[in-house]
């Protein structure tokens, strides 16, 4: 019901199949709950993303859910990475990918976005940044106004408003996308300033011979 209602590409769809995940793991079915973990995760990164730019309580929600999901997920790759060293592996690198989500990325990248955009002199650079950040708040505007609208009663929505509100922020994204990848292109060290990568294993292996 709730994929008919906002979509597969909504977070709170996002988090209703996460929270599935978690019960399952619960229940020991830890591959029915990996299938839940691989849909939803990706989406859910993307909405803690977003909600830099939301109000407090949004953003805490937000990160709650995701922890609740992330942590799920990440016992569950403990408790399956023993069977060869090559799983292992895999299984670390995925851990270490998917708390590096819980640890506050939201407010990191959005302090180091002001800072970089404060300390750079390229007009180029600060416009594509202006309008990257821009329109991660028109995202953030838009998803509010349809949260809004999915809360009235079923009697009471607009389902074509509704469709139109979707395909703007598919459209939103998409740009916001574009800019993203044009920023990396052009300008990688600020780019990696703002949106840093989490090291993997086998950077952290490198670290460690030193």
């Amino acid at each position: 019901r709730l994929k008919d209602r906002v979509g597969e590409s909504h977070f709170d769809y996002a988090v209703a199949r996460g929270m599935l995940g978690v019960g399952l793991a619960g229940a020991g079915r830890d591959s029915d709950a990996v299938e839940e973990f691989r849909a939803a995760v990706p989406i859910i990164a993307s909405g803690l993303t977003a909600s830099v730019d939301e109000d407090s309580s949004g953003a805490a929600a937000r990160n709650n859910y995701a922890r609740i999901i992330i942590e799920s997920y990440i016992s569950v790759l403990a408790r399956s990475a023993g069977k060869t060293k090559q799983d292992a592996t895999g299984a670390a690198a995925d851990a270490l990918r998917l708390a590096d989500l819980i640890r506050g990325q939201s407010v990191q990248n959005a302090i180091a976005g002001s800072a970089a955009r404060a300390s750079t002199n390229n007009p180029e650079l600060a416009k594509l940044a202006r309008q990257e950040q821009d329109l991660q708040k028109q995202i953030g505007a838009q998803l509010d106004s349809l949260n809004n609208a999915l809360a009235l009663p079923p009697q009471e929505r607009d389902n074509d408003e509704l469709r139109s509100a979707r395909h703007r922020i598919d459209g939103l994204r998409r740009q916001r996308a574009a800019a993203r990848e044009k920023i990396e292109s052009l300008f990688p060290a600020y780019s990696e300033l703002i949106h840093p990568k989490p090291p993997s294993v086998s950077d952290i292996r490198k670290v460690l011979k030193t």
